[in-house]
């Protein structure tokens, strides 16, 4: 059974649909009843190819299930912009007994932002909240990416907050929330509090925060991200964005506003 597994990962790997037939009709033939490890590659193979139709045959025929099956289905569904396809997955899924892990949230959050679903993903958050003893990066990163997209700010919040050590994604997203939900002199002091803890400056922090400079009309600020963008090899054309105009803040907020970022980037 290890080498029909082994096959049909190849097959998946060189994208070839006919082979990874010919390997199942072969499974089929041989008599064999395959074990629930290698049962998982059949409808993983058919997903990654596109072949939807012969995925969800091959899994509801599939004797027996397990959190990886469930998962797999619901990740490449979420991946598929099929989100409600894998919402229905994720109930289903617990009605037959299976306890999620993080790689099922994380597919299951996923597909809530893709339909900003709002009750769905406050659900899996509470229910994240009641199962799970301690919660990893991917997960918690999902949720403040979630409710960002949202547009509660208030949430997203709460969420970076129970993060005992935030990596760079979780600022990014927390820092591009406030930007989403209009927020950007909040989202610029969460940049600057991110800097202050060690964390780098990387394109997709780069271009929100240019484009706060930019909604603000601050040509200053933009200037001094330059050192940054030119120390992380960040593409110039992102530097671009921002253009000299008049700036509608009052005078004593654009004066500090500038010295702040001064002193965290002229070092």
């Amino acid at each position: 059974m290890q080498s029909f597994a082994s096959l049909l990962q190849n097959c998946a790997k060189h994208k070839s649909i006919f082979s990874g037939k010919a390997v199942h009709a072969q499974l089929i033939r041989s008599g064999f009843i395959p074990d629930v490890y290698t049962n998982n590659h059949m409808p993983s193979l058919y997903l990654q190819l596109g072949q939807m139709g012969y995925a969800q045959t091959v899994f509801d025929i599939m004797p027996k299930r397990n959190v990886i099956t469930w998962t797999t289905l619901i990740c490449s569904f979420s991946q598929m912009d099929l989100s409600e396809k894998a919402l229905s997955c994720l109930r289903s899924m617990v009605l037959e007994g299976f306890l999620p892990n993080e790689h099922t949230y994380v597919g299951a959050i996923s597909a809530c932002v893709n339909t900003r679903a709002v009750s769905i993903g406050k659900e899996i958050h509470g229910r994240i909240y009641r199962t799970q003893d301690s919660l990893n990066s991917f997960v918690s990163n999902s949720l403040v990416n979630f409710y960002g997209k949202c547009e509660l700010l208030k949430s997203p919040r709460l969420a970076f907050a129970a993060i005992l050590e935030p990596n760079l994604v979780a600022w990014a997203s927390l820092i591009s929330c406030c930007f989403q939900c209009g927020q950007n002199e909040e989202g610029l002091k969460l940049f600057l509090r991110s800097l202050r803890v060690g964390m780098t400056v990387n394109e997709f922090t780069c271009s929100s925060v240019l484009g706060a400079c930019t909604m603000l009309e601050i040509l200053e600020l933009g200037k001094l991200l330059h050192c940054p963008v030119v120390k992380c090899c960040i593409p110039a054309q992102l530097y671009s964005c921002t253009k000299e105009v008049s700036s509608p803040l009052p005078c004593s907020m654009k004066t500090t506003m500038i010295s702040l970022f001064s002193r965290d980037f002229i070092q």
